[in-house]
């Protein structure tokens, strides 16, 4: 089953309950015609109003998958499924990544030699978004926030990484419109909340094929901050004494 409807059957788990019910209540009512009093008006009556049911029935539901099928809702557990099975192009702004070094190694292992990665990750310059952004979570400081920038990109800049890729990393000093991931032919965006971590929460977590309106916007502004509003891992160390 495809995570989209597992999160359809979550959502919908009291509708799903009442439709079976009417469901059963309908059958039921539909085989009352084969009993003893099969031709008494009561049972007719209640044969055409099960057929009804089931007619209204199905309709709501054929509204709701197509319904469904246009939603761009998503959670992590597809991200990071998109991130595992990427084949052409992670590109990802974030303060720092979720998972930290987690999840550094996570994008660089087993993907092809030429794979396109972009990791755009929070700057310490002076007056930086990073430093308002600490300002709403109260349990990070600016040196542990450093701290998991650089732990970040530790396995990007490992000796014992196969190749380095420093030309993968930037660092953004300007602003900072919400986390985004291009991958592949996807891209997953969401808003930043004040103070909690931005891939806490599910309904903040949406996606786009990267050729509709929504997707072709946010793949935009990565690149803006990426060409415009960004600096290197080597301009970086000036202002982030934590990089390896």
């Amino acid at each position: 089953m495809s995570l989209r409807w597992e999160r359809v059957f979550r959502r919908r788990k009291t509708e799903l309950i009442i439709t079976f019910t009417l469901l059963a209540l309908a059958v039921c009512l539909m085989l009352l015609p084969f009993g003893p009093y099969g031709g008494s008006v009561p049972v007719q009556l209640g044969e055409k109003l099960a057929f009804a049911a089931l007619v209204a029935l199905a309709v709501r539901w054929i509204g709701i998958v197509f319904s469904e099928a246009e939603l761009t809702d998503t959670d992590g557990t597809e991200y990071e499924e998109a991130i595992k099975g990427a084949h052409r192009r992670i590109w990802i702004c974030q303060t720092w990544l979720p998972g930290i070094e987690k999840e550094a190694t996570k994008i660089l292992q087993g993907k092809p030699r030429d794979i396109d990665i972009k990791i755009l990750l929070a700057s310490f310059k002076e007056r930086s978004f990073i430093y308002s952004r600490i300002l709403g979570r109260k349990n990070i400081t600016p040196a542990k926030a450093k701290g998991h920038v650089a732990s970040s990109v530790a396995p990007f800049v490992s000796d014992d990484a196969k190749e380095d890729k420093r030309h993968c990393l930037k660092f953004n000093y300007g602003h900072h419109p919400g986390w985004i991931a291009v991958i592949d032919s996807k891209v997953f965006w969401g808003p930043t909340p004040v103070h909690v971590d931005n891939h806490t929460v599910e309904f903040l977590f949406h996606k786009h094929a990267e050729g509709d309106a929504h997707g072709a916007f946010w793949t935009t502004q990565f690149n803006l901050l990426w060409e415009n509003f960004s600096h290197s891992y080597k301009d970086e160390k000036e202002f982030n004494e934590e990089l390896p």
